[in-house]
């Protein structure tokens, strides 16, 4: 089954270049976040208590064993991040490869997979759209798709920023798939429940 890639999708920064200040790669800094906060985003934690979905932390017994591959910042202007070796070492992102973007419903949590049937022959997870990894570049783009979602996870607002960490975390099963899930850091917990294997 062929599907399109996502590559024109465009998302602006959270943050104008007149109201932040940018770092030499052109992504926005979090040094003055807190002078732009409004009181919307502010409260995010609690908002997204109160609509988040059913989170795997609510029920340790049937978690599975999570393996935190590392994290790093997205660019504010590319919306691209390097995907950590460990992640690299697994095969889980290829240079020259798509990646293949999805939702899984119980929890929220954003899929990226080598491998666009076990998402799609997954009734528990939602296909977003996919996009292109460069040749000879370890560079994921996450597309404006992905951000929405997290918006929406976060009850409105801006949720995921440039400069804002962003974790890599699969399992056993999730590898065997080639997938991983991309997770801002203020998900982390209410996904793998605190795990920090």
């Amino acid at each position: 089954m062929t599907v399109g890639l996502g590559i024109g999708d465009s998302r602006v920064s959270a943050f104008s270049p007149t109201s932040a200040p940018s770092d030499s790669s052109g992504s926005v800094t979090r040094a003055t976040e807190s002078a732009c906060e409004t009181p919307e985003d502010r409260p995010r934690t609690e908002r997204r208590a109160a609509t988040r979905p059913n989170s795997a932390a609510a029920d340790p017994l049937s978690m599975p064993d999570y393996d935190r591959l590392g994290g790093a910042s997205v660019s504010g202007d590319s919306q691209e991040l390097p995907v950590p070796q460990k992640a690299v070492n697994l095969e889980l992102v290829k240079s020259g490869g798509e990646a293949y973007w999805g939702v899984r419903e119980a929890d929220g949590a954003v899929i990226v997979s080598q491998l666009y049937d076990p998402i799609q022959d997954d009734p528990g997870i939602r296909f977003l759209t996919s996009t292109a990894i460069p040749d000879d570049s370890r560079q994921l783009r996450v597309p404006d798709a992905v951000y929405d979602h997290w918006d929406d996870v976060a009850d409105g607002g801006t949720a995921v920023a440039g400069g804002d960490r962003l974790e890599f975390v699969t399992t056993e099963e999730m590898a065997e798939n080639e997938q991983m899930m991309l997770l801002p850091e203020w998900q982390v917990d209410d996904v793998i429940g605190g795990d920090d294997s």
